[in-house]
């Protein structure tokens, strides 16, 4: 098309090429209105003691804490609810990752550290 815009696309098939071709494509995103995951949740305190609190988490699936080995040693559903408790008194000092799965199937995923 020689730089022309032919409007949106939603695949291309080529048959019988025999010759090399350059394909210039220009894609976008339209995130008008749109939060993260990342954007709504709110993790603290990080460092924590023995509980760690997630507030706006009704946009939350499922949440689940792992150690450095990737074992988990806490998970969750989460039922509509604004703010959970995470009681982290048994756990020992150390880095853990907090991995939260959205309602829309975003995930996040936290470091955090346990004094």
């Amino acid at each position: 098309m020689d730089g022309s815009s032919v409007g949106p696309v939603t695949g291309y098939e080529f048959t019988g090429v025999t010759h090399s071709h350059t394909i210039a494509a220009e894609f976008s995103v339209d995130e008008t209105g749109l939060e993260t995951l990342a954007e709504q949740v709110t993790v603290y305190p990080n460092p924590f003691n023995n509980t760690l609190t997630i507030t706006n988490a009704s946009g939350l699936r499922n949440i689940a804490l792992k150690n450095l080995f990737g074992q988990s040693v806490f998970e969750k559903d989460i039922v509509s609810t604004d703010e959970e408790f995470i009681n982290t008194e048994s756990l020992p000092p150390g880095v853990y990752f907090l991995r939260m799965a959205g309602t829309d199937g975003s995930h996040r995923v936290l470091k955090i550290i346990k004094e």
